[in-house]
């Protein structure tokens, strides 16, 4: 008679263990719409994309190999989570830069490049504790470029592999946080990484 009961809390918990795994894992944003019926557009570029993105309205778009794009019904801010393969987030100054508003969490995605990943995004910050796993990138350049609103702390990312920081934060105005931690050691070109980033100290 205790069967049962034992079965179905085991099962339960299992199912809980697996769900907080996949969002541990997920790479989460969030963004704002402003009227109703409006889309988004997750920017990507090149390939090796395979992402699932659950869109915090109920939705979910699975097998994603490239840009992926959801309409909003009513307006407000959904938090965006994306697991599987997902090696680059191109904004490029272009698309719906206006629209993402945070990076709460990196996740365990092993990031390709960074170059002008969050180009013009002038509404985001980074909020996100953990760091992205940086290993395999060798190009930063112009990543927060124009993210006038971004303040986040970057002090844990490991950034040992990268060689290009040119214009990361150009004209990321509002960007002062401590660096210092940084090893820049394989770095060859910080061309203008700071220049109009005009609160940086």
């Amino acid at each position: 008679m205790l069967m049962k009961p034992i079965f179905y809390t085991t099962l339960l918990s299992l199912l809980f263990t697996i769900t907080l795994t996949a969002q541990n894992n997920a790479f989460i944003t969030k963004w704002q719409t402003t009227t109703s019926n409006e889309t988004i557009t997750i920017p990507t570029t090149g390939t090796g994309y395979n992402y699932t993105v659950d869109w915090g309205d109920g939705d979910t778009s699975t097998g994603q190999t490239g840009n992926a794009t959801h309409t909003y019904a009513i307006a407000g801010t959904y938090t965006v989570s994306i697991t599987g393969d997902f090696p680059r987030i191109f904004f490029n100054d272009g698309g719906d830069k206006a629209k993402i508003i945070d990076v709460s969490q990196w996740g365990t995605q092993v990031w390709s490049s960074m170059s002008y990943a969050f180009f013009g995004c002038s509404k985001l910050n980074v909020t996100a504790t953990d760091a992205p796993n940086l290993s395999q990138v060798r190009n930063m350049y112009a990543m927060f470029a124009g993210a006038t609103a971004f303040n986040g702390d970057l002090s844990n990312w490991k950034v040992g592999s990268v060689t290009d920081m040119r214009y990361v934060f150009w004209k990321a105005s509002t960007f002062d946080k401590n660096l210092s931690s940084w090893d820049v050691s394989s770095v060859t070109d910080i061309e203008s990484m700071f220049s109009g980033a005009t609160s940086f100290n």
